[in-house]
């Protein structure tokens, strides 16, 4: 197997030399066919290596680049299917990956390396005939004739999405591990794309050459491997993960990228270096407006706007399912971390002090009912069956519930809806590990509620409850932006008040009270998919009811729905 460090030395290194490999039946496409048909019956193992090895043979034989890329498509393809039957053990998993799943990441990984390998050296070639060719003088046309057949941006082009669809594989494997993007994947990305608009290649339509499913040119692929990087994938749960990665050829469509800015965007790029994109602010390390810099300037007011005209459609058809909720979510971070980004109250060290994080709806609920289940609050006993609660609060497991501590630096801005917190991770728990490969699951993902206790007695207020609003999981410590729902919280029971074709069974809920300091009036935060505005409902606690209807929609996740309360 191409492990990583074996990878990066090659890169780095001098092309190696096409040699004559007269013996070698990789060359002959009949046999090459016969091989991959025949390669499924071999293990996993011994298909990676197969693959490996042909792979290799056909980056030395001395063949045209265009013959060599008819090659290389027939191992591709057997490649992929290899790749999705050894995904298979590990895409569904909901935690940490274990040693054995981390083995098939590290064959999926290798797969890749061997194949932006041979990609590369057509790459090399092909930019080496380009510029002979813009050199050659125009007096000698029989010497720019020859240059011509055996060169052209088409060629260089089909090499590069190649090689550009193989680091964006890898991008969104490393996410889905919940591993940094590394700085060398961006270095060789956008030196790829850089040259490509060098070359005049960026544009070139190549859906009529290849399957071109992840866009039909460089440019939209690029576009792709970016939008992926600015919405922080790994802070979201896997199978969004995955839906994600499904949907980003359709929603990179709708992003406006340019070398020259047509707006006032911060949003870029810059070209020359080893960043992923970024979003401008004082700390920038370059000013991407000046001329000195190469940057993509990337607009996504557009891509917004359809995000919420995909979630009309999808309200109107009755698919609120779980593409709707990813849309939602994603739609809510863009607009929170690039078109109207918060403004964070400054650190206050001295008031720095230790907290604790509860997280997940029902482990909230029994935190503020002070330990008591669902059933009990509500006295359960005296209601009639219909409006029996289907489910109760109090944690089936104990040893699996973990609190999460963290260091809160607030301050005193009480009228900031937004806070910063940085968590503390159980270092003590053993971690799976092969070569370069670890498995760590961040506790939280954007739009995870969860309750902030505060161990300060005199610390008012004693706990908030808040809404991960963006997670940088790139500092020493796990660092997330919050939103605060309220401080003044009451958990309690809802369940519809008219019968209806409608469940009058009850939920659990909180009551969220105005705050005169963060300019909110009283809510209502109630499990997803159960009501919706206008709805009529009944509040209870213990043996005492209350008639309430559901106001504006305030917020909604796959998680909870928040409504302003109003009087019955």
């Amino acid at each position: 197997m191409v492990n990583l460090s074996t990878f990066q030395a090659y890169l780095a290194a001098e092309p190696p030399l096409l040699e004559a490999c007269n013996k070698s039946k990789s060359s002959n496409e009949p046999h090459l066919h016969k091989w991959a048909a025949l390669l499924p019956a071999q293990t996993e193992t011994q298909q990676v290596e197969q693959i490996e090895k042909v792979l290799t043979e056909l980056r030395l034989i001395p063949t045209d680049d265009r013959q060599r890329l008819r090659l290389i498509k027939i191992v591709t393809n057997a490649a992929s299917q290899l790749i999705a039957a050894l995904r298979q053990q590990y895409i569904y998993e909901t935690g940490a990956l274990n040693k054995a799943q981390l083995g098939y990441v590290a064959q999926v990984k290798s797969l890749y390396y061997s194949l932006i390998m041979i990609y590369d050296g057509v790459i090399r070639r092909e930019i080496i005939l380009l510029k002979d060719k813009q050199q050659a003088p125009s007096s000698n046309l029989l010497q720019r004739y020859f240059i011509s057949e055996k060169s052209s941006p088409v060629t260089l082009a089909i090499a590069t999405y190649q090689t550009l669809l193989m680091y964006q594989k890898l991008l969104f494997e490393d996410s889905f591990y919940y591993q940094k993007s590394p700085a060398y994947i961006w270095a060789n990305v956008n030196n790829l794309y850089l040259n490509a608009c060098q070359q005049r290649a960026s544009h070139i339509v190549l859906s009529a050459y290849i399957p071109a499913q992840q866009g039909d040119t460089l440019h939209h692929l690029y576009c792709q491997i970016c939008l992926h990087e600015l919405l922080n994938v790994r802070a979201l749960r896997r199978p969004h993960i995955l839906l994600l990665q499904r949907l980003l050829p359709a929603w990179s469509a709708h992003i406006i990228a340019t070398i020259e800015p047509r707006t006032a965007t911060r949003v870029f790029v810059n070209l020359q270096s080893k960043e992923p994109p970024t979003y401008l602010t004082a700390l920038s390390t370059i000013n991407p407006y000046d001329a000195h810099h190469t940057c993509l300037f990337i607009e996504l007011e557009p891509l917004v706007t359809y995000l919420q005209s995909r979630m009309k459609t999808l309200i109107d058809t009755d698919r609120r399912g779980v593409e709707y909720f990813l849309v939602n979510t994603v739609s809510m971070a863009i607009r929170y971390r690039y078109i109207q980004p918060k403004r964070m109250p400054p650190i206050d060290h001295n008031t720095k002090q230790t907290a604790t994080i509860i997280s997940g709806f029902n482990e909230i609920h029994y935190r503020i009912s002070n330990g008591e289940a669902f059933s009990s609050l509500i006295a359960s006993k005296n209601l009639p069956d219909y409006q029996q609660p289907r489910y109760d609060t109090l944690p089936k497991n104990f040893a699996t519930h973990k609190e999460l501590r963290a260091d809160t630096s607030e301050g005193n801005n009480q009228l900031s809806h937004f806070r910063t917190l940085r968590l503390f991770l159980d270092s003590s728990e053993p971690i799976d590990k092969i070569d370069d490969l670890t498995s760590i699951v961040p506790p939280l993902q954007i739009m995870s509620l969860f309750l902030l206790c505060r161990k300060d007695k005199a610390t008012a207020p004693k706990w908030s409850m808040g809404v991960v609003r963006w997670l940088n999981l790139d500092s020493a410590k796990l660092e997330l932006e919050w939103q605060i729902l309220g401080h003044k919280i009451i958990a309690c029971g809802i369940c519809l008040q008219d019968r209806q074709n409608r469940s009058q069974h009850f939920v659990p809920a909180f009551v969220i009270g105005a705050d005169e300091h963060l300019q909110t009036s009283y809510s209502l935060l109630l499990p997803t998919s159960h009501f919706q505005t206008d709805d009529k409902v009944i509040m209870r606690i213990n043996d005492q009811q209350k008639s309430l209807r559901l106001g504006r929609s305030l917020m909604v996740t796959d998680e909870f729905s928040q409504y302003e309360g109003v009087q019955g």
